[in-house]
């Protein structure tokens, strides 16, 4: 029978300068580096595996906080919208990052358009993608004095040309782990 004491102790003889405790709140785990700058991120043993994932510490791009990307830098915003997507078809969308805490509350707010797809691809970027039809270009840039776009590896244009047109995000990286309540 496995412990949540035994989890910890494990964490903290393991060599890998790193030290787990229950949280502050009492309703999951920290687990924080102990290499001054070092950057820490969990991921699972193997492929079959669920561990991580089962304890909320997981480390994913689309749990990293806005605040975590870019070295810890973080992505730029100003009041109002950060972000403009005009599609093919002259239609223009406007997001204000403000609005979101997540990698994936960007996805989600650019993917509520009906003719935009977003998703996190493979490489670690977001992927933009414009089904709409006309004859204009496609582009992702900065609003407003925000370097949103660029700091969430968006910023681009598309030339028209038949079909859906697509923007990859560069790959992305953030800092820490980001643990959710493992009590809760």
């Amino acid at each position: 029978t496995s412990t949540v004491e035994t989890l910890l102790n494990a964490v903290n003889s393991s060599g890998t300068y790193t030290y787990a405790s229950i949280n502050d709140e009492g309703t999951g785990i920290d687990i924080v580096s102990r290499l001054s700058g070092g950057r820490l991120t969990i991921s699972e043993a193997s492929a079959t595996g669920t561990t991580a994932t089962d304890l909320g510490l997981l480390s994913t791009l689309a749990r990293a906080k806005l605040s975590e990307l870019n070295g810890g830098i973080g992505v730029d915003s100003v009041d109002g919208f950060d972000l403009k997507i005009r599609r093919k078809d002259g239609g223009e969308i406007f997001i204000d990052v403000d609005n979101a805490t997540t990698v994936q509350d960007v996805v989600n707010a650019i993917d509520s358009d009906p003719f935009l797809t977003a998703v996190i691809n493979v490489a670690g970027g977001i992927e933009v993608t414009d089904t709409s039809s006309g004859a204009g270009n496609f582009r992702v840039e900065n609003y407003n004095g925000s370097y949103a776009a660029a700091n969430l590896g968006i910023e681009g244009a598309v030339t028209n040309a038949p079909g859906p047109l697509t923007i990859s995000g560069t790959s992305l990286t953030f800092v820490g782990v980001q643990p959710e309540g493992l009590f809760t």
